[in-house]
């Protein structure tokens, strides 16, 4: 399942790459992935466990976040960036998870930085989150 899921962010990132959007099918692909993992984890765990259950809080309080901001009208990070974040959330652990986080704010937050001093944008230039969020996907999943 991971492996069909990070297939789809390979999907997402290039498109978000081009056009600064994701497509609305690979999204709904990578919800039915998450879906199917979760029901699979509990069905195997006969339950659901302590970890899943941390899982689920993640992925809900990201939901409020994510919310909370579209409320705000904050556009830092896109609507399709949330989704996409809470459906990483229900696939991975939440060590692979927080991994994911770091590893993806901090690569974007180093790239952003190159293309400022380098002078190649303003800070008012949007920069897609999906492909970093691969990156640290690839990367919590090898280290958590």
């Amino acid at each position: 399942m991971i492996i069909l899921f990070l297939m789809l962010m390979t999907m997402a990132s290039f498109h978000d790459i081009r056009t600064l959007h994701i497509p609305v099918w690979v999204v709904i692909m990578q919800g039915m992935t998450a879906a199917a993992q979760t029901v699979i984890r509990i069905v195997a765990e006969r339950g659901i466990s302590d970890e899943l259950k941390g899982m689920l809080v993640l992925a809900a309080c990201l939901l409020v976040v994510s919310a909370a901001m579209t409320m705000l009208k904050r556009k830092a990070v896109g609507s399709g960036d949330w989704i996409v974040l809470i459906l990483t959330a229900l696939m991975l652990t939440v060590a692979e998870f927080c991994i994911e986080v770091m590893t993806a704010l901090t690569a974007v937050a180093v790239f952003s930085a190159f293309l400022m001093i380098f002078k190649k944008v303003g800070g008012d230039h949007r920069i897609p989150f999906i492909p970093f969020l691969t990156i640290g996907m690839v990367f919590g999943v090898c280290i958590g």
